[in-house]
């Protein structure tokens, strides 16, 4: 009889909490709070700028400089003769410093973080190039002050021509400040 009761209590109390009146109010006790709104900057090649990563309600959370450089459509970087004959390659120069106060995220800064734009706007499929011989920037946390720099690719369809890059600050691109650059052809 125990085993009974205690059953139906069981589903009883989960079909409960299943029902599709939901009355839980939460009481935000930030009743002004501000949601972040990105931002869109323009931004050169080979120069230093700094980016602050923010969580959705504008709080800095991470501070790096970054530097992009030598942007360079390439051929045949991969080892397999099929991957080269249907695709090329951007190559970026990276350097990152983490100038705030806390460590960095592993996903600050990797080739995931770029998108490549054509001449008119359109983004072109890419894909980050995780491995080869000239694959020289690995991911990393920096803690205040550290280093890291190093060569990513992207593949893209043969023959696009780039002219854009957009770095974004976070890894849900909706929620990211993005950094414009314009590449010469």
């Amino acid at each position: 009889m125990k085993k009974v009761f205690v059953t139906t209590f069981i589903i009883a109390f989960l079909l409960t909490g299943c029902s599709g009146s939901n009355t839980t109010t939460v009481k935000n006790s930030n009743q002004n709070q501000q949601t972040y709104e990105p931002k869109e900057t323009n931004v050169k090649l080979g120069k230093e700028f700094k980016v602050e990563v923010r969580n959705r309600s504008g709080e800095i959370k991470e501070k790096i400089k970054l530097k992009v450089d030598n942007v360079k459509v390439e051929s045949n970087i991969s080892p397999d003769q099929k991957t080269n004959e249907k695709y090329d390659f951007v190559g970026l120069d990276l350097y990152v410093e983490n100038i705030g106060k806390t460590e960095t995220n592993l996903f600050t800064v990797t080739a995931s973080s770029f998108s490549v734009f054509n001449d008119k706007g359109k983004e072109i499929s890419s894909s980050p190039v995780i491995s080869g011989d000239k694959v020289t920037y690995e991911p990393a946390k920096l803690r205040p002050n550290g280093k890291n720099e190093g060569r990513i690719y992207l593949s893209i369809p043969k023959g696009e021509k780039v002219s854009e890059i957009i770095y974004y600050n976070h890894i849900i691109k909706e929620n990211s400040d993005k950094f414009v650059f314009k590449v010469k052809n």
